[in-house]
């Protein structure tokens, strides 16, 4: 009795889960990759701590849109020490429409991912007319691209050797994030860069040493050209080099 008790304190099952993406405007069906893990919640009388139960693992859309998470067991130590893991989405990326920005988790972004909880349906918008916004999928990519290949030691051996798909889908994406740089760099290099919508619930103060610091910033890179290549100029050779070792 006590080992079965043990057993299904220890031991979970998460059954499949799959999610629907489309292009806002037409309607038919997105291209779309989601960067997924299963993580819990660990007992600490302090604070909240998660812990994850499988590493980050890559999936692509098919020719509908459908993105499935496949179903997985899970072993952890005993609840309440650790709890059952569930689905944790670290990125959703619809290249086509130059989107890394939506959340399941969060729900509609208006204008951006709108996203129905009931059908788990999301439809995506191209926000490659907004600098700013595509700026935020330019920053979204490597970070996320980063914690897949340094979560453990020797992640990119790891991932070619226990999860190839994974591997090759992290080499496809690091390929986006180039052409994502290079289109960038194509339409905006020399248009001016647009002021920032300040930050809500500053003191006047706080917004005075703000606005100061964002004139100070649009002054020496005035135009879109140098602040990407600023950014993210170094991430782009660090992932190149990673994609050559995942091959």
């Amino acid at each position: 009795m006590f080992v079965a008790l043990l057993v299904a304190a220890s031991v979970s099952f998460t059954t499949s889960q799959s999610f629907r993406f489309s292009d806002k405007l037409t309607g038919q069906p997105a291209l779309a990759y989601v960067v997924y893990n299963f993580q819990g919640q660990r007992l600490n009388p302090a604070h909240p701590v998660s812990y994850d139960a499988t590493p980050l693992a890559v999936v692509r859309s098919d020719e509908t849109g459908r993105v499935t998470i496949p179903a997985s067991f899970h072993v952890h130590l005993p609840f309440p020490v650790e709890t059952h893991p569930s689905l944790r989405i670290a990125l959703i990326y619809a290249p086509r429409q130059h989107n890394a920005l939506g959340s399941v988790g969060a729900g509609t972004r208006p204008n951006v991912f709108e996203y129905d909880r009931t059908e788990r349906r999301a439809a995506i918008v191209d926000v490659s007319d907004r600098p700013l916004e595509w700026q935020g999928t330019l920053m979204n990519l490597p970070f996320v691209l980063h914690h897949i290949v340094l979560q453990p030691v020797n992640a990119d051996e790891r991932l070619k050797a226990e999860d190839p798909e994974s591997a090759a889908l992290t080499r496809e994406l690091i390929g986006h994030f180039r052409q994502e740089y290079e289109m960038f760099l194509a339409r905006y290099r020399d248009v001016p860069r647009s002021m920032p919508v300040m930050p809500a619930g500053m003191t006047e103060e706080e917004a005075r040493r703000w606005k100061q610091m964002v004139d100070k910033d649009l002054g020496q890179r005035p135009t879109w050209g140098p602040e990407i290549e600023r950014l993210f100029r170094g991430e782009l050779k660090s992932l190149t080099e990673i994609e050559a070792n995942l091959r």
